[in-house]
C-alpha cells in the first residue's frame, strides 16, 4: 500500500496480490446481512405458526441465535406477561428490546454472549428491534383474533341460551294456558258452590230467624258467626256482645266442648233473667270441633215459680 497527499486530499494506493481481501470483506458483510435477514424471516414465519406466546418464547433462542455473529455463544432471555424464558445474560453486555402490545409493555427480550468480552454489533441491535416490532404486531393480531373468537363463541352461547330461554318461555306459556283452563273450571265450580252457599246461608238465616229462642253460632275464637238476635253483629265476641262482659265466662261452654266434645246443657243467670243454654258441638270434615251452636231459652218465669214453690 502507498499514500500520496495531493492538493489537501489523501490518496491511498493498494497493489500486489492482497487486493482480493477487500472483496472478501464485502462478501463477509453481505453474508452477515443475509444471515440476519434469514433470521428475521424465519422468526416472522415462526411467529405466525406458533400456537401461543409460551411456545414462541420457549423456542425463540433456537431461531434468534442463527442471526448473531457467534451463534454457538448466544444467550437469549425473554419475559412475557410475568413468565420468564431462557437464560439471563451475565453482566450488562447485552442487547434489549421491549415487547409492547397495544401501547402496553408486556415483556422484554435480551440477547448476549456467554463470553461477555465479545462486542455486540449495531446491526444485531437493529435485527433485534425488527424482530421485536414484528412480534408486537403479531401478538396484537393474535390477541385480537382470540378476542374475536371468544366473542364469536360467546355470541353462539348467548344465541343457544336465547333459543333455550325462548323454548322454556313457550313451555311455561303453554303451562300457564293449561293452568288458566284448569283455574277457569275451578272458578266456575266455585261460583256454583258460592251460589249454593249463598242460597244455603240465606235458608239457614231464615231458619235462624224463625226459631223463637235466641240462637248463636260461634267459632273456636268465641266470635259470632251467625245469630237471630238483631243487636248482635257477626264477628263480635260472644261474651261482650251477648253477656256484656270484658272477658270470657268462667264456665265457658266452648272450652268444655273443645275438651270433652260433648253437648252441654245448663242454666245461667244473665243480669235479671235466667237462661237455659243448650250448647252443641259443630264438627268439620276431620271430625274436629269447628265451633258450637247455642240455644238460649228464657226460663225466668219457670225459675221464679220454682223458687216460690220451694219457699
Amino acid at each position: 500500500a502507498g499514500y500520496i497527499e495531493n492538493e489537501g486530499q489523501d490518496t491511498f494506493l493498494f497493489y500486489g496480490n492482497k487486493l482480493g481481501t477487500l472483496g472478501r470483506e464485502k462478501d463477509w458483510e453481505r453474508d452477515e446481512r443475509i444471515k440476519e435477514l434469514t433470521c428475521i424471516y424465519n422468526i416472522a414465519e415462526f411467529i405466525e405458526v406458533s400456537e401461543n406466546g409460551e411456545e414462541f418464547f420457549s423456542l425463540l433462542p433456537r431461531y434468534l441465535s442463527f442471526g448473531m455473529l457467534y451463534p454457538d455463544e448466544v444467550v437469549v432471555y425473554s419475559v412475557y406477561d410475568g413468565v420468564e424464558y431462557g437464560q439471563k445474560p451475565s453482566g450488562d453486555n447485552y442487547l434489549s428490546a421491549r415487547v409492547t402490545v397495544r401501547n402496553q409493555e408486556r415483556g422484554e427480550i435480551r440477547v448476549g454472549y456467554h463470553d461477555t468480552s465479545i462486542e455486540l454489533l449495531p446491526e444485531e441491535q437493529k435485527m433485534l428491534d425488527e424482530i421485536s416490532w414484528m412480534l408486537n404486531l403479531a401478538l396484537e393480531r393474535k390477541e385480537l383474533k382470540e378476542k374475536l373468537s371468544r366473542m364469536g363463541e360467546e355470541e353462539a352461547e348467548y344465541h343457544n341460551k336465547l333459543i333455550e330461554l325462548t323454548r322454556k318461555i313457550d313451555d311455561q306459556r303453554e303451562e300457564f294456558n293449561n293452568q288458566a283452563k284448569k283455574l277457569s273450571v275451578v272458578n266456575s265450580y266455585l261460583n256454583r258452590v258460592n251460589e249454593s252457599w249463598d242460597k244455603a246461608k240465606a235458608r239457614l238465616e231464615t231458619i235462624f230467624k224463625a226459631i223463637p229462642d235466641e240462637v248463636v253460632l260461634l267459632d273456636t275464637d268465641r266470635k259470632v258467626v251467625m245469630t237471630n238476635r238483631e243487636d248482635v253483629e257477626p264477628g263480635d265476641y260472644c261474651y261482650s256482645s251477648i253477656f256484656g262482659r270484658d272477658k270470657p265466662c268462667e264456665d265457658c261452654r266452648l272450652a268444655r266442648i273443645l275438651k270433652n266434645k260433648v253437648p252441654v246443657i245448663l242454666t245461667i243467670k244473665d243480669s235479671d233473667r235466667y237462661l237455659q243454654v243448650h250448647s252443641l258441638p259443630v264438627y268439620n270434615r276431620e271430625e274436629e270441633v269447628d265451633g258450637i251452636l247455642e240455644f238460649y231459652r228464657d226460663v225466668t218465669i219457670e225459675k221464679t215459680y220454682d223458687q216460690q214453690l220451694q219457699q
